[in-house]
C-alpha cells in the first residue's frame, strides 16, 4: 500500500502527490521536490506539514501544509500533480 498526499502551498494551491510505503520517505520528497544533497536544501516532514529548507542560511523557504494522507493502490510518483 502507497500514501497519498493532499497539500496545499502558502498561496493556497493544492498537489498530490503518492509515496511508496517501501522506500525511505526522507529520499521520496527529495526527488519529488528535486533536492539534491550539497546544493543547500533540504526537506523536513513535520507531522502537519513539509518544509523546504535552506539549511545554509537556516531558512524555511517554502512550506506545504499536509491536508490528508490516505493509503491507496496508485503507483508511487516522484512529482506533485496540482489539483483543479
Amino acid at each position: 500500500m502507497n500514501l497519498q498526499y493532499i497539500l496545499q502551498n502558502g498561496e493556497g494551491r493544492k498537489y498530490r502527490c503518492v509515496l511508496s510505503s517501501e522506500t525511505n520517505q526522507t529520499d521520496q520528497w527529495e526527488r519529488i521536490f528535486d533536492i539534491k544533497k550539497g546544493y543547500g536544501f533540504s526537506v523536513d516532514r513535520w507531522k502537519d506539514r513539509v518544509d523546504i529548507v535552506d539549511y545554509f542560511h537556516g531558512e524555511t523557504r517554502a512550506t506545504f501544509r499536509i491536508l490528508s494522507v490516505e493509503a491507496t493502490e496508485d503507483k508511487a510518483t516522484e512529482a506533485l500533480k496540482k489539483l483543479d
